[in-house]
């Protein structure tokens, strides 16, 4: 049953297997009890789905009681125990709390680096951990640092760029867009051959090209992905950030290209759900409420979409760490102020 859920998560299809995974922790505490180490790895396993759910408090409490099992049991410098430290702060950081999962990512490679040497998958690994993390904070140069450091190694190490995707988005970040976007077209290429069209990770893909073309303002050309994107998150039963990401690419390139009606309609459904969700999550409400500004002023909705935007300015004055999109925010403020 465990292994079946797990094959259900790599497949993508989270609710069927956190619905397995339930069972087998419920069966592993009633049998095994809840230190033992089996139910422990279901307690993560499960927590794992969860975040990919976008149940991201649900599963941050249970990688808490993880994280403090293992340290208890095992020790703070076991590798489960690291992992488990890992797993934290990646859940951490998908939920805006960026400072905080830093200072575990910085430990994690600390250690990593320390027991298993700096060439060890699993410090590569961590190493691109922390990237992710110093991009979230908006210290671009560092993270394409590190990112590249990780392509060089994984690429000398394993043959392979497995980390190809996390350097073109802080490629992406810094502007350097036509770099970025021959880097994920090998991705989407890569993905698509090796995972299908509807896999998660390369419905990921394809809205990163989108996103691309988008910042490059190629925005006919951007749109067929747009359209294959909403095709492919139209059939996936995957409702997480990720999801109102992808349609949040979707409606900026669709009010871009004329098919306004459509791009209000995406946009309200990504308020609906993201305010119903994930309204704590002080920079992710800003980039889906300046969204919707941007929709809003491409109908010529002006007094609207400067109500979105100042909305957006008050959770980036709030998130504190996103000193690009408040410049830019009131940029649009005073733009649409006056027309």
């Amino acid at each position: 049953m465990s292994s079946l859920a797990v094959t259900l998560n790599s497949l993508g299809r989270y609710e069927e297997s956190l619905s397995l995974k339930k069972q087998v922790l419920e069966k592993r505490t009633e049998i095994l009890g809840e230190n033992h180490p089996d139910t422990i790895s279901s307690m993560n396993s499960l927590a794992t789905t969860l975040n990919n759910l976008g149940k991201y408090e649900e599963s941050l409490e249970l990688k808490k009681q993880v994280l403090e099992k293992r340290t208890e049991i095992l020790g703070e410098n076991h590798p489960d125990t690291i992992s488990a430290m890992s797993s934290l702060a990646t859940t951490l950081n998908d939920l805006g709390k960026y400072e905080e999962s830093l200072e575990l990512k910085k430990q994690v490679l600390e250690k990593r680096t320390e027991i298993l040497g700096e060439n060890h998958p699993d410090t590569i690994r961590a190493m691109n951990n922390l990237a992710v993390t110093l991009n979230s904070l908006g210290r671009y140069e560092e993270s394409l640092t590190l990112r590249k450091q990780v392509l060089e190694k994984r690429t000398e190490i394993l043959g392979e760029n497995q980390s190809m995707s996390s350097l073109a988005t802080t490629l992406n970040d810094l502007g350097r867009y036509e770099d970025s976007l021959t880097l994920r077209k090998q991705v989407l290429e890569k993905r698509t051959e090796i995972l299908g069209e509807n896999h998660p990770d390369t419905i990921g893909a394809v809205n990163k090209v989108a996103w691309t073309y988008y910042c490059m303002g190629k925005f006919q050309e951007g749109l067929p992905y747009a359209e294959k994107l909403l095709t492919l998150v139209e059939k996936s039963d995957t409702h997480n950030k990720n999801r109102l990401t992808r349609l949040d690419t979707i409606a900026l390139l669709f009010a871009e290209t004329g098919k306004i009606e459509q791009a209000l309609q995406i946009a309200e459904e990504i308020i609906s759900e993201s305010e119903n969700q994930y309204y704590d999550i002080s920079d992710f409400m800003g980039n889906r409420y300046k969204t919707m500004g941007i929709v809003l002023a491409k109908a010529e909705k002006y007094n609207e979409a400067v109500t979105y935007f100042n909305k957006a300015l008050e959770r980036y004055n709030k998130s504190g760490v996103k000193s690009k999109e408040i410049d830019e925010c009131k940029i649009l403020i005073e733009k649409y102020e006056q027309m």
